[in-house]
């Protein structure tokens, strides 16, 4: 069995209480990541056009095979639902989370959670070492998401991890985020208020297990190669830049991260790109797969999403509605696009891409191609 991935994933449904478990490898390889494997469950759990706030559309947050281990950057979540962002025509969207989160998930056992339904009266999730319950939060009902992290740590375990929302989640505010630690968060596509319709203040989450790794050696090599190219080492934990930035800030040159193995500074981003990320993922995992090979599954995801959007509504008029913008000339150099560039340049990212010309819908040969015959045929392309 392929390393990385533990497993298994959680259901919840919050109406009737029940919460299971589902086998993560029928999707590991196609999908890889926690956005891959979160839009293929999003393609076959999310019904067509349903509303933001209806206790049917389930909010997924998944991680992939390299979170919780010291591959850089590698410490991101992936949440994935129904956005009340995008209005009056809701659709699909995608945020993610950095902090620790994800990490513990996968030490507790699961690499993702798929929540859907409603409960009568507000609840919070709780997940320790392979075991889940839906416990009350009347008592967290109202407060803010620093207090509930706090009083949840203290029920818990200075060790457990926390997401949660606060006010605006609980009040469906379309623009409400899901916060965790001090400061991540998912934020742009207003999930918070998702949970608030669902009645879920937080998750909590404390796990004291591991993440396998198909071949150590090669992954520790190919995160000491990534440490040279980077400021902070994952293995670290704190930025120290004192000797290569001896003007920086006092309080930039040595603070912790805030997000499992991250390799950037946000005070003082790093210029050097890290090259490598498929020779972690294959060490990870210990599937051997070429950069081509991972590209490819890179744009089943990516079609596979606009085949959802495309359901949502979303199609080559939605696209063109932004021209007017780039009309507007740009604040850095002046330039600007007029509509028949724009259109001539919409025409070749549509081709590039393989969609359909007049809609903006992936073509029935460019999804057959990936391996998406099913979306091919429900879209009816």
């Amino acid at each position: 069995m392929a390393k990385g991935w533990v497993g298994k994933f959680l259901e919840v449904d919050l109406t009737t209480r029940v919460v299971q478990t589902r086998d993560t490898l029928p999707y590991a390889c196609d999908y890889i990541g926690g956005r891959g494997i979160a839009a293929r469950l999003a393609w076959e759990t999310i019904p067509s056009g349903i509303d933001a706030f209806d206790p049917e559309n389930p909010l997924i947050l998944f991680t992939g095979p390299l979170t919780g281990t010291i591959a850089p950057t590698s410490g991101r979540t992936v949440f994935m639902s129904v956005s009340p962002r995008v209005y009056p025509r809701p659709w699909i969207t995608h945020s993610t989370m950095g902090g620790w989160f994800g990490s513990e998930l996968k030490y507790a056992g699961f690499g993702g959670l798929v929540i859907s339904g409603r409960a009568d009266a507000p609840v919070y999730l709780s997940i320790e070492d392979g075991r889940a319950e839906i416990k009350d939060a009347s008592d967290l009902w109202g407060l803010g998401t620093r207090e509930v992290q706090i009083r949840l740590k203290q029920r818990h375990g200075e060790k457990a991890r926390v997401t949660c929302i606060g006010p605006a989640g609980e009040n469906l505010v379309r623009v409400a985020t899901i916060q965790h630690a001090e400061e991540c968060a998912s934020g742009h596509s207003g999930f918070g208020g998702v949970l608030g319709s669902k009645k879920l203040k937080a998750v909590v989450v404390r796990g004291t297990q591991g993440v396998e790794i198909a071949r150590p050696a090669e992954m520790l090599a190919e995160t000491a190669r990534a440490r040279e190219a980077a400021w902070v080492s994952p293995l670290d934990g704190f930025y120290d830049h004192s000797a290569r930035h001896k003007d920086a800030p006092e309080q930039a040159k040595r603070r912790p991260v805030c997000s499992q193995s991250c390799t950037m500074d946000c005070l003082l981003i790093s210029l050097h790109r890290v090259e490598g990320q498929p020779d972690d993922v294959t060490a990870c995992i210990g599937v051997d797969y070429t950069n081509e090979e991972l590209e490819s599954i890179g744009e089943r995801v990516f079609n596979l999403e606009r085949a959802m959007l495309a359901e949502f509504g979303r199609d080559r008029q939605v696209d063109a509605s932004i021209e007017p913008h780039f009309e507007l000339p740009c604040k850095t150099d002046g330039t600007y696009l007029d509509k028949a560039l724009f259109d001539e340049l919409m025409d070749s990212y549509y081709q590039y891409r393989g969609w359909d010309m007049e809609r903006g819908w992936p073509a029935r040969e460019k999804l057959e191609e990936l391996g998406l015959d099913d979306v091919a045929d429900r879209l009816g392309v």
